[in-house]
């Protein structure tokens, strides 16, 4: 999902073929055409301009059947956080410092080829760099 504008940017530059659909087109006109072998990447635009819609492209989501969301992306996770959408989040804290200015030691980032991995010798684990929590967000509070 991305703006028109960004839409337009992927069209000319992403690697692969690249199929728009307009949030507005619906569920039938999008589902007609989704082809997962055809190797052409489906974009969603919501809104206009450069500014997406998100709202719209949940309730798009929503109309497609889709109701679970993986967001990996720390600011669109605070962008849904702010929009009220986000229901329920599987945060995840895995020990591998990769990331640039998202991970400790933003001022001297490692890169994706060159970072430190450590094991967590106890807590709630699923595998040896890999601890998470399950949390449930509750909107409004303080809000009068």
């Amino acid at each position: 999902m991305t703006s028109p504008d960004g839409g337009e940017y992927l069209q000319a530059n992403f690697p692969r073929p690249v199929q728009i659909y307009d949030s507005s087109a619906g569920r039938a006109a999008i589902l007609h055409d989704l082809d997962p072998h055809s190797g052409v990447t489906p974009v969603i635009t919501t809104g206009s301009n450069s500014k997406p819609d998100t709202p719209a492209f949940l309730a798009l989501l929503r109309r497609l059947n889709l109701e679970l969301v993986l967001v990996e992306s720390p600011s669109y996770t605070s962008h849904l956080m702010h929009l009220e959408s986000m229901d329920e989040a599987f945060v995840n804290y895995s020990m591998i410092y990769a990331g640039g200015t998202q991970s400790p030691g933003r001022s001297l980032a490692f890169t994706h080829t060159s970072h430190p991995h450590v094991k967590i010798i106890a807590l709630a684990m699923h595998t040896e760099s890999f601890i998470y929590t399950r949390q449930r967000f509750f909107y409004g509070i303080g809000k009068e």
